[in-house]
């Protein structure tokens, strides 16, 4: 094989005739990516595991995918956010063939799908006002709190000490 200084983008045809070598049992992963001048066994491996699962990526596209396709300048909304990380859930659990189906990138996917996992997508607030500033009041008892948090260290940081102790006596 011939290393690649770049990515490689194959048709579909020789993405379908590659994997229905493979899947008829014309040879092994290695044989079919020398037969089809394949860059390694795993973008095989990927293709077919797409192929199994009805996912091969199509050039054309159908017309409830198009309505999805966006311009590289337009930005989503909450509940376009919240459908793509639902599809990415209930459908592909792959993040190129979501980012691709609706037109979004691989990393916006990503980070949609993680924060959603984390607790909920909370709808973009970059660009709008900030929030009052602090009142007299306010910040003294912000100030008292951090006080409080700092007399409290060395009350934890005994107790961990002590556990500590007690646990190396425990082993011996």
């Amino acid at each position: 094989m011939i290393p690649r200084k770049k990515n490689t983008r194959y048709s579909l045809e020789t993405q379908l005739a590659a994997v229905n070598g493979y899947v008829n049992g014309e040879g092994s992963y290695d044989e079919i990516v020398v037969k089809y001048n394949i860059s390694s066994h795993s973008v095989l491996m990927r293709w077919v595991e797409a192929y199994k699962n009805g996912r091969l990526k199509v050039k054309a596209r159908s017309s409830s995918q198009k309505k999805h396709r966006k311009q590289n300048t337009e930005r989503f909304n909450l509940e376009e956010k919240i459908e793509i990380v639902r599809d990415y859930h209930e459908y592909n659990n792959d993040y190129h063939i979501t980012a691709d189906k609706f037109g979004a990138s691989y990393q916006q996917v990503y980070s949609w799908v993680k924060k959603f996992d984390e607790g909920g997508i909370d709808e973009d607030k970059r660009g709008q006002k900030k929030r009052n500033p602090l009142t007299e009041e306010e910040k003294l008892k912000q100030r008292i709190k951090e006080q409080e948090i700092k007399m409290r260290r060395p009350e934890a940081e005994n107790a961990f000490l002590k556990k500590l102790e007690e646990l190396e006596g425990w082993r011996q």
